[in-house]
């Protein structure tokens, strides 16, 4: 089993950019160009942390050019956050 870090969902939350721009669409959907703008983000950067968390599964493509949260990615990293800490839990008994 592969740490948390390295868990594809989460590892892409390590990188501070890619983590404000998932922090800001987890608050409302939006598109690049108004995250680059709003984050004070270069555009390049932006749009790199979106094919990442697009990847990762974390955001999901809209309508109109706009990202959202993937609910289905969100659960899984409930359930290896979950798993983590069961098997934390087993460790120490």
């Amino acid at each position: 089993m592969r740490p948390l870090h390295e868990q594809p969902q989460l590892a892409v939350l390590f990188d501070p950019t890619c983590r404000t721009v998932f922090e800001r669409i987890s608050r409302s959907s939006a598109n690049a160009a108004d995250l680059a703008r709003e984050l004070d983000l270069p555009p390049v950067d932006v749009r790199r942390c979106l094919a990442e968390l697009v990847g990762a599964g974390l955001v999901a493509p809209l309508r109109g050019e706009r990202y959202g949260v993937a609910a289905s990615g969100l659960a899984s990293i409930r359930r290896e956050i979950e798993d983590a800490l069961q098997r934390r839990a087993h460790l120490r008994v």
